[in-house]
């Protein structure tokens, strides 16, 4: 089976719908299609993101972030190295 890929704006949207309106995760899950353990994590993040997460968790902008550094880490070990 394919894996489907959805924009930002899709799943932003999808999570505004349990949120912000008060939809279930059941009915949001089932009107779109989508797995539940998908979604789950959706909605987990956006939580994260607004502030209503568990302590420790990195918000979207932080994994961001944190995925530039690694790289650059990555790409500094390598001139590093060739040096």
């Amino acid at each position: 089976k394919k894996q489907r890929r959805f924009t930002a704006e899709f799943k932003a949207s999808a999570v505004r719908l349990v949120l912000d309106e008060g939809r279930t995760i059941d009915a949001v899950v089932e009107d779109l299609g989508l797995t539940r353990s998908s979604f789950c994590a959706w909605l987990r993040q956006a939580r994260i993101d607004r502030g209503q997460g568990k302590g420790g968790e990195l918000t979207s902008e932080e994994r961001a972030e944190l995925k530039a550094l690694q790289k650059e880490v990555k790409i500094l070990r390598e001139e590093k190295i060739i040096l």
